[in-house]
């Protein structure tokens, strides 16, 4: 045996009651994770929607359009007004939601033709004992792609009544016309019970005015999706720390890269100097080359010097002419300033090259950081972007759940229902504990 549950809800707008389609025929919720996509097509339709649940509304209130309008004729201009914003301005609802269903237990091992037979005997009570007119029905739903099976019935509670200001029956859409206060809702879930079981249905009235459990599930939603919102939020906040430290780094190497060209760029200009001046000094050892055969035609040219007097200490000497000497001394200082200015520019050369090939070395690795970090920074750029449209669906969610839960939490102090919930779960804390202090007996025993 498992415990009966039946629910009415109100939808006030067109734009409320297009959502509640979306959910129950394309199966989209940001919020109910429940759905599993893969048992959409086992849920079980017992009234079509005819298109949507827009166009399905305008066909079911056409007639309260015409009247709508055609009381409009008689109204003054600047206080006329379309159908759709009259019956959305309205602060009654514009249509109502049953949901039915029983605890979990209740549907352990039932087939689906069995949940069938259930669901159409629970619409049967909804068209034939609180008087909704079958015509009036959107749509009726069996929802066998969550945890526990349950039907939804979305019906415009559409009625003829008195107008006595008009003197004449009218239109009116009026859930109230059929459960007027909460003992009125209290009677629809005891006979809902009763009729079912008369059908051969085994179940049993759940306790009376329990809202807690709607209350709970609202705000664990609202929970949820606020730390959602926090959770993307602190990574979009990470993303822009990890982008601004990126772009440091980015322009860092971006100005060392700039001063190891504008060095490469300098050094080049000096080994082209270097050429240039090692070219000149080359072209001075090739003169100093081809002055061999005059040095050679000097040399020959040396006469010794005899004395009279000879001695040991003193090293032989020789003559030649005066022009040759003066050649002799010109070509000497030539050659040994070619020399040092040679060997300067050869070591300073071979040094600048050695730096020149190392710094541009350091450079193309630079240049290769460079390209990795531009690469990175473009990615964290994409998700960064991809975090921020997640932030703002989720930003959506959460308004929708707050919206929804502040209907609930209003509902809950109108009523209320806080003192009785608690007087409930109390009730329910006794009765496990009166089970549980029977089992330890049962098993001491």
């Amino acid at each position: 045996m498992g415990k009966a549950i039946l629910r009415v809800a109100g939808i006030k707008t067109t734009s409320d009651l297009s959502g509640v389609g979306k959910h129950h025929i394309d199966r989209i919720s940001e919020t109910n994770k429940d759905i599993d996509p893969n048992r959409s097509s086992d849920n079980i339709t017992l009234k079509s929607a005819v298109g949507t649940y827009g166009d399905t509304f305008e066909h079911v209130v056409r007639d309260l359009k015409v009247q709508h309008e055609k009381q409009m004729e008689s109204t003054r201009e600047s206080r006329r007004k379309s159908f759709r914003d009259k019956i959305n301005e309205d602060k009654a609802d514009i249509a109502c939601e049953f949901l039915l269903s029983a605890s979990p237990e209740y549907f352990e091992g039932k087939s689906r033709q069995e949940v069938q037979e259930w669901a159409e005997n629970s619409l049967k009570f909804v068209t034939d004992k609180i008087g909704i007119n079958k015509d009036n029905v959107l749509h009726a739903v069996v929802h066998m792609d969550e945890k526990t099976p349950h039907l939804h019935v979305v019906a415009v509670p559409l009625v003829e009544k008195y107008d006595g200001r008009k003197k004449e029956n009218v239109l009116a859409i009026s859930r109230k016309h059929f459960i007027k206060t909460r003992q009125d809702m209290a009677n629809v879930q005891t006979n809902y019970v009763e009729f079912m079981n008369e059908k051969g249905f085994d179940l049993e009235r759940g306790m009376e005015k329990s809202g807690g459990k709607h209350l709970d599930v609202a705000r664990y939603k609202v929970k949820t999706a606020e730390e959602k919102v926090e959770q993307l939020e602190q990574q979009v906040t990470g993303l822009s720390s990890e982008k601004e430290k990126l772009q440091k780094e980015k322009e860092a190497i971006q100005k060392e890269k700039e001063l190891l060209e504008k060095k490469v760029e300098e050094i080049s200009k000096k080994q082209t100097e270097l050429v240039k001046k090692t070219s000149e000094i080359q072209t001075v050892f090739d003169e100093r080359l081809s002055l061999k055969d005059d040095v050679k035609s000097i040399k020959e040219r040396v006469e010794p010097v005899k004395t009279l007097f000879g001695s040991k200490d003193k090293e032989p000497a020789v003559k030649l002419p005066q022009k040759d000497f003066e050649r002799l001394i010109t070509y000497a200082e030539r050659g040994v300033g070619a020399e040092i200015v040679v060997a300067a520019e050869k070591v300073k050369n071979g040094e600048l090259k050695l730096s020149h090939s190392d710094l541009v070395e350091k450079h193309n690795k630079l240049v290769g950081k460079y390209n990795q970090y531009l690469d990175k920074s473009k990615a964290l750029l994409s998700e960064n972007q991809e975090l921020k449209n997640d932030l703002g669906q989720t930003k959506g969610s959460l308004k929708k759940a707050e919206k929804d839960t502040n209907r609930l939490a209003t509902f809950v102090i109108k009523e209320d229902l806080g003192d009785k919930f608690k007087d409930w779960n109390a009730q329910i804390n006794r009765q496990q504990q009166q089970e549980k202090s029977r089992r330890d007996f049962g098993m001491e025993r």
